[in-house]
C-alpha cells in the first residue's frame, strides 16, 4: 500500500516566478517576490503547520509524486507550472519535503478546477522508493501529514 500524504490550501495560488518586484538592497537592484506572493506564503504556511501538527510525518529521504489540483476561483488563464513551482517551495519551507529537486520530487503532476469564487489548491504527496543517494538519505521523520 502507497502512503498518501494530503493538505489542502485556500486562496489561488499566485506564481512567484511572474509575481516579482525589484527593490534596491545593499546598493545593488534585487528581486523579491511580490508582497501578494508572500501573503499568500504566510497564510499557507500557517494553513500547512495546523493541518500537519501531531500527525504521522513523511520520512526523509524519500522519492515522492507531488500532485496538485489547482482550484481557480475564476476563468481567467494561470500558468500551472509557475503554480506548482510556489506549492513546491511551500512545501520546502513548511518541512514537509526536504527538498524539490529530480531526485526527491521524481514525479509531479497538476490540474485546474473551476470553483467559482473559492480558489485554492489540492496537495497529494506519494512515496515512491527510498532515496539512494548518500546526501539525500536521513533516518528522521518530520511531524507531518494525515495518512488516507
Amino acid at each position: 500500500m502507497t502512503e498518501t500524504f494530503a493538505f489542502e490550501i485556500s486562496g489561488e495560488v499566485p506564481s512567484k516566478k511572474n509575481s516579482r518586484r525589484l527593490a534596491m538592497a545593499g546598493g545593488r537592484l534585487r528581486s523579491f517576490p511580490s508582497k501578494a506572493h508572500e501573503r499568500w506564503h504566510r497564510t499557507a504556511m500557517a494553513e500547512i503547520a495546523m493541518q500537519k501538527a501531531g500527525r504521522i510525518g513523511i520520512p526523509l529521504g524519500m522519492r515522492l509524486r507531488v500532485d496538485c489540483t489547482f482550484y481557480h476561483a475564476d476563468r481567467r488563464r494561470r500558468d500551472h507550472n509557475n503554480q506548482m513551482a510556489s506549492v513546491l517551495d511551500l512545501l520546502v519551507d513548511s518541512g514537509i519535503v526536504k527538498d524539490d529537486s529530480w531526485d526527491i520530487v521524481a514525479e509531479e503532476s497538476c490540474r485546474g478546477e473551476f470553483r467559482k469564487g473559492n480558489g485554492g489548491a489540492k496537495i497529494e504527496i506519494r512515496i515512491l522508493s527510498e532515496v539512494t543517494d548518500e546526501k539525500c538519505r536521513d533516518a528522521s521523520r518530520i511531524s507531518g501529514a494525515r495518512i488516507r
